[in-house]
């Protein structure tokens, strides 16, 4: 039996460690757990391509809608902010994959062990 979303959570291990992520084994599974999460939101509430904030938005719900980050409901609104507008287009659940890979590599350094 195949456990849902087990090809993408390795695929995001995969791209971690490629992208010269280096951490600890839980930190790496933990991180990749909210990645696979956060697909699955995105894919069960959007169509791809997505365009812009906007139509990651509006596939939400709107502007008071949240997404689970981390254990907790996070607004989108608060998220707006801190996703840079390079990040979109959006082309599919793989795109998005890549792109949340390379958005952790950049925030915790390249190669460095931070966040650990």
């Amino acid at each position: 039996m195949e456990v849902p979303g087990k090809s993408h959570f390795n695929d995001i291990r995969l791209q971690l460690r490629e992208a010269g992520v280096t951490q600890s084994l839980p930190t790496t599974i933990a991180v990749a757990t909210d990645m696979l999460l956060i697909v699955d939101q995105v894919s069960g509430r959007c169509e791809f391509p997505l365009e812009s904030f906007e139509a990651l938005r509006n596939g939400f719900g709107g502007s008071s809608a949240a997404i689970a980050v981390r254990g907790s409901l996070t607004p989108l609104a608060a998220l707006e902010a801190r996703v840079p507008r390079e990040f979109f287009p959006v082309a599919s659940e793989d795109d998005l994959v890549r792109k949340l890979v390379a958005a952790y590599r950049d925030r915790v350094g390249f190669a460095s062990g931070e966040g650990d």
